[in-house]
């Protein structure tokens, strides 16, 4: 069976600390010279990845932020997958304190855990806000805490 392309992810796949060795780097420019395609996909914002990995240039696609951002790295041409956040939304996180606040083209994302009644204290009031804001109507439906004030956090 012949390959004709690899999708691969980034962090703790390609690179190590955030950065792609030297013979990853070698083999990435063998399967390109060999005629196949290479795609990276990835969780990470879109400008931080461009800003860490240094080969972007050999790979034809970049999948960003957890699949809503399309970018051709040859012609360097982002297509967004989903809407991009509101800023209400993004501004009203940020009189709630939640730190950090990453906010990529599509997705909003903090890293930090929170404890549950912090969380519930800064969030829960937002939970109909979210559901608004949604690019995915199905996720309100299922996830959204309606009827609840509190958004619980799995360990």
């Amino acid at each position: 069976m012949r390959y004709l392309a690899l999708a691969t992810d980034y962090d703790n796949t390609l690179a190590a600390n955030g950065r792609i060795a030297g013979a990853t780097r070698a083999a990435l420019e063998r399967l390109r010279a060999s005629g196949r395609r290479a795609i990276l996909v990835t969780g990470r914002r879109l400008d931080d990845l461009l800003r860490v990995c240094e080969c972007s240039d050999l790979f034809d696609y970049i999948i960003a932020e957890n699949g809503a951002v399309l970018y051709a790295a040859q012609a360097r041409d982002i297509t967004l997958l989903a809407a991009p956040p509101p800023e209400q939304f993004i501004a009203a996180l940020r009189r709630r304190g939640v730190q950090p606040l990453e906010v990529g083209k599509v997705i909003v994302a903090t890293h930090a855990p929170q404890e549950t009644q912090e969380l519930s204290a800064k969030v829960a009031p937002l939970s109909q806000t979210i559901c608004a804001f949604s690019p995915l109507p199905n996720i309100c439906q299922t996830n959204c805490p309606s009827t609840s004030s509190q958004i619980r956090t799995q360990a």
